[in-house]
């Protein structure tokens, strides 16, 4: 019995031995395998995942291609700013050991660290040793950023100075992630110069689809957002670099792992030329507001446009503050709008397309004289011209009608040739339609005619009264100071309407051009050579001894053609005040045309008191420019050089005059009937009649057919 207990022990013992034993051989076998799995199998993933922990993917922006005048002077540069930037991966690893992350739930509703906490536990040390703004990265921003681009760096928005990047390096490392970058940032050397050609950059908003497996796939740091800038950034924006760097705790650079060089974007060339863009900007900013556009008659190379007021587009690098953007919208003169664009009722300067339509239809010729009284009576309305209670002109050819601009000659002879006439007259030249050039937000205007009408008006018809309106400018006639520069240059050209251009041409990061300009024409109109020189011998006379005198230069023959159409406008304060739309259209030399010139002025007296002083100031400092010797860059205009050749002083109407509200449209800008315009006048007018309804006027008329 005792054998057989101490055989039963024995046999327990050595079954728990063997438990025992093969349960450290399976425990072995199983750590082998975990060991196997994790050195072996792996191995490579999570050596890499180690060495990524130190491994820091690094943006090298490129730069934007440089915007030049004609000759090469710089108008759109870059210069380099300096910002912190924070690796948010690389703080969240370096959380202090035995803190928990902070987790949160996003909107998709999985579990992620709450980034916006941790960089809030770490931004106030940064912005105590840099002494930078709290707005310059908050919380939101911060988690904003990570949650679109949670794989490229934050950047704190703000610029820093010399004195602060020492601190940066003289602390650092201030905290953990954070970095040091050189962005190449928009500079315009000249400020608000061609500022509405040139246009603006912003910061790229759109969230880019960043490649996980490409370390290099970085988005752009500026895009074009107006004008040359938006419109060519396909070859301004440069090709976007980056660099895989280690770094050690401190995060200071161990060695540079890989490298992908930023390459800058090509050159833009315009066909401006920087001193005479200087000259109209000049001259227009002694009148206020309005718009010039100056071009080449035989090549449609726009040399200088501008409007007025303009604004600086630096305010926009690296973003535009809300106080300034608010300031720029909020100004009653609304700098940012862009006149030399934008479609104004044109008056007296539209009746060369009136004279060539009686002309080219026979229905007029040069020495066809008519006797212009003070108005004309068409149907039950009596239309009035400018002279009406002032002087009476009496009989006149074609040529004389053009200089005094008198009403009554246009009434007769754009009956005589007809609406669709007319109508045809002003498509050949342009009208109705955008020129195509190469910026946004040009207004195509409107050239009326009978098919016009019956499209935008069903219920209505085209009669007698529409078409005397449209003999002198008014009515619904629209046109752009563009339209109206390349209108003159047909006219001084002898008959050929050109596209107009604004780039000459563009150089890639090579040296390569890779798109070059020519003169394009739009358009052959096939208007008869005697035509053209009656209407600008017309034109000639205009400045010689007619309503355009202030517009000429002595030695200089200049042909021109003065407008004036009334219109007025709302201030903030609720007054409405007259607000004249006053033109001056011209080209010289007169015997062998280089160029066209259109001055607009907003809230001027007339176009002879107005914009032809402005005019005659442009023409007289582009005469006076000394020439620029092939593959030299011109001189800059010194001060004296504009105190030297100031011109006549130009007249403006004073803001008091108000008028009831219904002379205003829903915009607030609508001219008026005609029996209330002044079309051309030396002084400021007195303090018009109250009149009715213009539709009801002009439909009181429109039952004369012809």
């Amino acid at each position: 019995m005792e054998r057989k207990k101490t055989f039963s022990f024995l046999m327990s013992v050595e079954s728990r031995l063997a438990f025992v034993y093969f349960g450290m051989i399976f425990g072995i076998t199983i750590l082998v395998v975990f060991l196997m799995k994790t050195q072996i199998i792996k191995g490579d993933y999570y050596i890499s995942q180690m060495e990524n922990q130190s491994l820091r993917s690094q943006h090298l922006p490129s730069a934007r291609g440089l915007i030049r005048d004609r000759y090469g002077v710089i108008l759109a540069d870059n210069k380099p700013t300096f910002f912190v930037e924070l690796y948010l991966k690389e703080m969240i690893r370096s959380f202090p050991k035995g803190v928990p992350i902070p987790y949160k739930i996003n909107k998709g509703g999985h579990k992620v660290e709450d980034v916006g906490i941790i960089v809030q536990s770490r931004i106030p040390r940064l912005i105590e040793k840099l002494d930078i703004p709290e707005s310059a990265a908050t919380v939101r921003s911060v988690e904003r950023h990570y949650d679109q681009q949670p794989f490229e760096p934050y950047r704190v928005n703000f610029n820093l100075d010399q004195e602060r990047l020492a601190k940066f390096y003289e602390n650092s490392p201030i905290i953990s992630g954070a970095d040091i970058t050189v962005v190449a940032s928009r500079f315009y050397p000249q400020n608000d110069l061609a500022s509405h050609i040139l246009g603006y950059v912003g910061k790229f908003e759109r969230p880019p689809e960043k490649n996980e497996n490409n370390n290099f796939d970085f988005a752009p740091e500026f895009i074009g957002k107006q004008g040359i800038e938006k419109y060519f950034d396909q070859y301004l924006q440069g090709e976007e670099g980056g660099r895989m760097i280690r770094v050690n705790t401190k995060g200071f650079i161990e060695e540079k792992v890989s490298e992908h060089p930023a390459l800058p974007g090509g050159d833009v060339y315009l066909t401006i030329d920087g001193r005479m863009q200087q000259i109209v900007e000049n001259a227009l900013k002694s009148v206020g507001r309005g718009a010039a556009v100056l071009v080449d008659v035989y090549t449609g190379e726009i040399l200088a446009m501008a409007s007025i007021p303009s604004f600086d587009p630096n305010a926009f690098v690296p973003a535009i503050s809300r106080n300034d953007w608010a300031r720029l919208n909020n100004d009653s003169n609304t700098p940012l709008f862009d006149r030399s664009v934008s479609a104004y009722p044109p008056g007296s300067i539209f009746k060369p397309v009136i004279a060539l339509a009686a002309l080219e239809t026979g229905k007029a010729k040069g020495d066809t004289v008519i006797d212009c009284t003070q108005g004309m009576q068409i149907g039950n309305h009596f239309f009035k011209c400018w002279s009406f209670g002032k002087q009476y002109l009496g009989p006149m050819n074609m040529r004389r009608a053009i200089a005094m601009s008198a009403n009554v000659y246009f009434y007769v002879i754009g009956l005589r040739a007809g609406p669709e006439a007319i109508y045809q007259t002003g498509k050949k030249l342009g009208f109705g339609e955008s020129t195509g050039l190469e910026i946004a937000n040009e207004m195509a205007g409107v050239m009326p005619g009978p098919g016009w009408l019956k499209k935008m008006y069903p219920k209505d018809f085209w009669g007698a009264g529409y078409t005397a309106n449209t003999s002198i400018g008014q009515g619904f006639v629209l046109v752009t100071p563009l339209q109206m520069a390349m209108m003159t240059s047909t006219i001084a050209n002898g008959g050929t309407l050109y596209k107009p251009n604004l780039v000459s041409k563009i150089v890639d990061v090579n040296g390569q051009v890779v798109v070059q300009s020519k003169p394009v024409i739009k358009n052959e109109t096939g208007f008869k050579m005697e035509n053209l020189k009656v209407i600008r011998e017309g034109m000639l006379q205009v400045v010689e001894n007619g309503t355009g005198g202030k517009g000429g230069v002595p030695g200089i023959k200049i042909a021109g053609k003065t407008g004036t159409a009334q219109a007025w406008r709302r201030l903030p304060s609720g007054a409405i005040v007259k607000d004249n739309k006053t033109w001056f259209i011209s080209f010289a030399p007169f015997d062998k045309p280089k160029y066209a010139l259109v001055v607009m002025v907003e809230g001027g007296v007339s176009g002879g008191a107005t914009s032809a002083p402005v005019a005659g100031q442009i023409w007289n400092q582009i005469f006076s420019l000394p020439e620029v010797k092939l593959g030299e860059a011109p001189e800059p205009l010194s001060p004296e050089f504009f105190t030297q050749t100031t011109g006549v002083q130009a007249q403006l109407a004073p803001e008091q005059a108000t008028t009831p509200e219904s002379a205003l449209n829903p915009a607030g800008t609508e001219a008026l009937p005609i029996d209330t315009i002044p079309e051309e006048i030396s002084e400021p007018p007195k303090k018009q009649e109250k009149s009715g309804d213009p539709k009801s006027k002009i439909r009181g008329a429109r039952g004369l057919r012809m």
